[in-house]
Formats: structure tokens, sequence, C-alpha cells
């Protein structure tokens, strides 16, 4: 696949299954540092949260209420804050969106869609259907608020409309939850998949097919992996 190219240096899902997610600890981390808060035991739909200030104070290219994500020369989208995880902030964000492909064909699956960036991108991009999938309710309400903003038809709920074959798979979580969520999918035959989450000193991943590529932006690792 053609890349757009890597610049310089997920609230998560399921597809079939409902997996209970508990956020009570002594800190409330989001994703491993996009944001972290020491408030005890809060969550994403927290009142404690002002998401319009931590997305002004964290999102790049924050202007004018928006998160403003740029693909390429003339094709851009804009998000507007919320509980989503992808506010661009984190690296793996970014990274993930680098190592999308320049034309997308066919559906893409979305695991752990959070504010719906990879969704909205990938639909921009080319694909035919998206369907991105979190269980965190708030989370898809975000999503589906990015998708209208941006008159962009995708599919955004806890579980998969349908089982496509040979989809593009974008996953964006640390290794523990991908486990879990890997194994709540529907078995397909042959799919690639584009995943992040994993830092620099982890080993490699373990999935079914050939790894393709294998990238790096600042501490955080991503890969390409083909299945048939």
């Amino acid at each position: 696949m053609h890349r757009r190219g890597l610049e310089p240096l997920t609230s998560w899902s399921v597809a079939r299954y409902s997996i209970q997610l508990s956020y009570r600890c002594s800190w409330f981390i989001h994703f491993a540092g996009e944001r972290l808060f020491s408030q005890g035991e809060i969550g994403y739909d927290s009142p404690m949260i002002d998401w319009n200030q931590q997305w002004a104070l964290h999102a790049p290219n924050f202007r004018e209420g928006f998160a403003h994500v740029t693909l390429k020369k003339n094709l851009s989208f804009k998000m507007v804050p919320g509980p989503g995880f992808g506010d661009l902030s984190h690296p793996t964000t970014r990274l993930m969106l680098a190592m999308l492909p320049e034309k997308i064909e066919g559906t893409v699956i979305d695991v752990g869609c959070g504010s719906g960036v990879l969704s909205l991108a990938a639909k921009l991009l080319g694909a035919n259907d998206v369907m991105g999938v979190d269980i965190d309710d708030k989370a898809i309400e975000h999503a589906k608020e990015n998708a209208k903003l941006n008159s962009l038809d995708c599919f955004f709920g806890k579980t998969l409309p349908k089982v496509p074959k040979n989809p593009l798979i974008l996953m964006n979580m640390i290794s523990s939850e991908q486990k879990v969520a890997w194994k709540s999918l529907p078995n397909f035959e042959a799919y690639t998949l584009i995943t992040s989450g994993y830092p620099k000193n982890e080993k490699e991943p373990h999935f079914d097919g050939t790894l393709l590529e294998k990238h790096g932006l600042e501490e955080w690792k991503g890969y390409v992996i083909r299945a048939s």
C-alpha cells in the first residue's frame, strides 16, 4: 500500500460481546499519558472534566472551538471536544494517521473508535463503509457528533452491524486491551491490520498474518499486518 508518509518522530471496543471496563483507580489515565488527572474515581463523563478546556490545552491545531486534522493538501476535517480518545495529542493517534494508505477501498473497522478520528480519516481517504465500535457510550456519541459535523457517513456503535470480508482493521490501544478486544471480533478469513499502542521497549505483537511494515513515533511503535 502506498502511504502518505510518516511525520517526524483508545477507549477501545469490541464487535460481538459487551466487555465491561472499570475506570476506578487512584489515578485516571487517558491512554498512558494523553491526559492525566489526579482526581480519584472519575470517568470520561465526569462533570469534573472540562473537555473544551482539555482539548484547547492539548489538541494540536485547536482553534475556534475545534481540533483541525489535515490528512494532505485540500483534505481535512475538524472535531469537537469530547470524551472520546483521539485529540491527536498522543503520538499513537498521529502514528496511526500516518500509516493509513493514501487511498482506501472497501470496508474499514475502527476498533476502539473513541472520538472517531481514524474513522473519519478513513472515510475521507476513500473507504466505502466505515464501522467504528467502542464500549463507551459517551465516546460513541462523540464520534457520531464529529461525523455529523463533517457530513461523513460512518457507523458508530458497540457492535458491528455486519461482518465484512477482507476489512481494513484499525486498532489503537495498549497491547493488553488489544488482546481482549481482538478475541471478541469475528473470525475474518482475510484482513489488513494497522495497529499502534506498543511502547518501543515492548515485544512485537502476535497476530495471524505477515508483518508488512513497522514504524515508530517518539516512544511508540506501529505495525501493518496482512492475513489472507
